[in-house]
């Protein structure tokens, strides 16, 4: 029970509602330019956007007790996939090539 009452979980919920929103959104498009669905990238993709929701809900919020309003949580979630993209976006190019592979790898997974 006090899972339900943590800020990562609110953080998930966020980010469900978001690939919930994802879904109806793109629904409306026609047939030829919706998404496949049966394709595996498609839930690897809604997946890693929740897992980062969750990662994110951890470093922010782990060991900080309830003492922001729920809806700060849900927003945190939901925004969550946009943060991490753009913090790897701004990574510096100083460090190393690495870096690069890493943002091709994100990118691919948001695209």
């Amino acid at each position: 029970m006090a899972f339900f009452q943590s800020p990562i979980y609110y953080c998930m919920l966020g980010a469900i509602a978001l690939q919930l929103l994802r879904i109806i959104e793109e629904s409306k498009r026609p047939s030829k330019k919706r998404p496949d669905y049966r394709s595996i990238k498609y839930y690897v993709t809604a997946t890693a956007s929740i897992a980062i929701a969750v990662i994110v809900g951890v470093v922010y919020f782990d060991g900080e007790p309830v003492s922001h309003n729920r809806i700060v949580y849900f927003h945190t979630g939901a925004s969550a996939p946009f943060l991490v993209r753009s913090l790897s976006n701004t990574l510096p190019a100083i460090i190393s090539s690495k870096p690069q592979k890493i943002k091709i790898i994100i990118g691919c997974i948001f695209a």
